[in-house]
């Protein structure tokens, strides 16, 4: 499932989980044991079954789409240019990563979005989407490209419930000027 960070990620666990019990997740481990220990615990504290899938796991990953289960995944993030290809977002160049078309191609699944969030009478709200079509293309830019549409779509929708506290423009292309000074990484396309 094709999915973003907004900040009501932790609850999308708990509505999803029991309608959908083969689901697991991708994530970064906290570096705080104690907030890891609490944050595995909330995961999957409403579907046992549930698994956290380390992101640098990327086998384990791929294991689990191809015994049936569901994957969340949420690609919104800046990890680098060595593991993407800058594709626009919100009309900034963005690190984006291709591994959600690496997951489509290996582990021969398709690609279903997922939106979480709160509604106008504050109830939670989990919308599963129709799968992408024709997807992967094999061009990882037009691949990124469309998932970052479809990220900014959603965005655009409730952005005062996106997690704009990640730093999604980091990286940026050899020359421009960085957007969060210190904290901003020179990249290059390859």
């Amino acid at each position: 499932m094709l999915s973003l960070h907004n900040t009501t990620v932790d609850t999308a666990a708990a509505v999803l989980n029991p309608l959908v019990s083969q689901t697991d997740m991708m994530y970064r481990p906290h570096k705080n044991p104690v907030y890891e220990y609490f944050q595995l615990r909330c995961r999957q504290r409403h579907n046992p079954q549930s698994r956290c899938i380390d992101r640098a796991d990327v086998r384990g990953a791929i294991k689990a789409m191809r015994r049936g289960r569901w994957l969340w995944y949420a690609p919104d993030q800046d990890y680098g240019i060595k593991q993407g290809v800058f594709a626009t977002f919100f009309a900034e160049p963005a690190a984006s990563v291709t591994a959600t078309a690496r997951f489509a191609r290996t582990a021969r699944v398709p690609v279903v979005p997922m939106v979480h969030y709160r509604d106008e009478r504050l109830r939670w709200r989990v919308d599963i989407q129709p799968a992408l079509q024709d997807f992967p293309s094999g061009d990882d830019i037009a691949d990124a490209q469309r998932i970052n549409d479809w990220v900014e779509a959603q965005v655009r929708l409730r952005p005062e419930q996106y997690l704009w506290v990640h730093r999604r423009f980091k990286t940026r292309p050899p020359g421009m000027p960085g957007v969060y000074g210190r904290y901003s990484k020179q990249g290059r396309q390859a």
